[in-house]
């Protein structure tokens, strides 16, 4: 896929997301080769970027949530504050973790960890992760696998993402 292609991609999915699926299309970027591309910002929920090379990208503060990344190469990418929320990571790579302890899938990376339709910074969570499990509904045991979890990912990977 060449890079006009994958601009023509970029624009008839951002058509899709704003006209709520009524024109445009879903990107279509299996396979891609978007090795340090620059896609700060970009809109790319429900994107299928299963399998693409995003090695060494731009994707801070880029709205990934809900797209598959499957088998995606997110090494050296930057996340910093991207949305993973819902993101299917199964069998990609980079500095990123995933947990499930029974409720929801929790994603962490770039600053920010989404637990259901909850998304905060690493900081936010350490602070206040108990009363958001609460809000939520979770039980004592839930709130403290989680937490524990959560203590253990943002000290990997403030580490890792130095």
């Amino acid at each position: 896929m060449n890079a006009n292609e994958i601009n023509e991609n970029l624009v008839k999915h951002a058509l899709w997301i704003t006209s709520n699926q009524t024109v445009g299309v879903r990107a279509n970027l299996s396979e891609a080769n978007l090795s340090g591309a620059d896609l700060s910002g970009a809109d790319l929920s429900e994107a299928d970027l299963s399998e693409a090379d995003l090695s060494g990208a731009d994707l801070s503060k880029a709205d990934l949530s809900e797209a598959d990344l499957s088998k995606a190469d997110l090494s050296k990418a930057d996340l910093s504050k991207a949305n993973l929320s819902k993101a299917n990571l199964s069998g990609a790579s980079g500095i990123f973790a995933t947990g499930y302890f029974g409720k929801h899938h929790a994603v962490a990376a770039g600053g920010y960890i989404s637990i259901g339709c909850e998304r905060h910074t690493y900081d936010e969570w350490l602070k206040d992760g108990e009363n958001i499990g609460k809000n939520n509904g979770y039980t004592d045991d839930e709130i403290n696998l989680y937490m524990a979890w959560i203590r253990l990912t943002v000290s990997w990977l403030k580490e890792m993402e130095k």
